[in-house]
């Protein structure tokens, strides 16, 4: 199975406020606790259907096997 995970290397954080990732998982498993700080995934709630790295407008999502 896999699951998303982030490359905070790659994460805009500030630079990426409205994360399109986010908005665009169903299951709500991306979240942005803080404006300037890189998105978090709770891989215990991601179904692994692949949406949130083709939202990622800067490549900083992957799906990765667990």
């Amino acid at each position: 199975m896999k699951v998303a995970a982030v490359d905070f290397k790659k994460c805009a954080g500030a630079h990426c406020s409205k994360c399109l990732a986010a908005k665009g998982c169903d299951r709500r498993v991306i979240k942005k606790f803080d404006w300037d700080e890189p998105a978090v995934i709770d891989a215990s709630l991601c179904d692994g259907c692949g949406v949130c790295p083709k939202n990622c407008e800067h490549s900083a999502i992957k799906m990765i096997d667990i």
